[in-house]
């Protein structure tokens, strides 16, 4: 699914979205219901923000003509198609029979990426952070492992205390993606091997991780398998939804 900028000289109707929704359900017909009301509500989001695209389309183009600045007008028209394609993607997950679920705090095992190779600057240490997704239209770019292959130098600085003295400071950097993605092995499951599988190739998630039981002290409690759009809005949640789960009754 791609997202274009959209020009039009036709006039547009208003288009009225209430954002303010709240859904509630305490049973499974209500859930199904609320799932339905979502996909109404994503679907009413892309129209409300496509509306917004095209007058800001309209907009640049007489400032162009008038010879104003266009730079901002421009960073609004990025933003609102980013807009549009965290609410398709929405959509598309809901009506592929994904459920939402919490934003659990997730350790991501699988990132999708339009990047040949991980970016990032020198940091101190010999420790690197795994790399974030790139909030990508559906379909495009290729799950990597977000655990990158790193290289190290060794610099020699002057100590803050005493410019006379040195002191010997290990740099890391990413220069590669990992070979494969590690599938979580408390979740080594076939079922869920074919089903992550599954989901990975429409590539619609923009993280794939695992949650698990807080209360039990080993990460083999109760894992949750969470596929994640992330919000392009600052400050703004990501929205989740229900991969698969493992759970063994015999622990308890």
């Amino acid at each position: 699914m791609e997202t274009a900028v959209v020009e039009s000289t036709e006039t547009l109707p208003e288009v009225r979205f209430e954002s303010e929704y709240q859904l509630v359900a305490v049973d499974q017909p209500q859930l199904q219901a609320a799932h339905d009301k979502m996909i109404e509500w994503a679907h009413g989001a892309q129209q409300a923000v496509a509306h917004e695209l095209v007058e800001e389309v309209r907009v640049l183009d007489h400032a162009r003509e008038q010879k104003w600045a266009i730079a901002p007008h421009n960073r609004r028209i990025k933003q609102l198609n980013k807009r549009l394609t965290f609410y398709g993607k929405i959509e598309e997950a809901l009506r592929a029979g994904y459920v939402i679920i919490p934003n659990f705090q997730m350790t991501a095992f699988a990132i999708r990426t339009k990047a040949e190779k991980p970016h990032g600057a020198p940091r101190d240490g010999d420790w690197y952070p795994d790399a974030p997704p790139q909030t990508l239209p559906a379909g495009e770019g290729e799950y990597r492992n977000p655990s990158q292959l790193v290289s190290h130098r060794t610099e020699i600085r002057p100590a803050s205390y005493d410019k006379t003295k040195t002191y010997e400071q290990v740099v890391t950097w990413p220069v590669d993606w990992q070979d494969a993605i590690e599938f979580p092995i408390a979740l080594a499951k076939p079922a869920l091997m074919q089903r992550t599988a599954q989901v990975m190739a429409k590539r619609l998630f923009d993280e794939i991780g695992v949650a698990t039981d807080a209360s039990f002290s080993s990460a083999r409690g109760d894992p949750v398998i969470i596929g994640r759009i992330r919000n392009p809005r600052s400050g703004r949640p990501a929205i989740s939804f229900f991969v698969g789960w493992y759970f063994d009754p015999s622990r308890l």
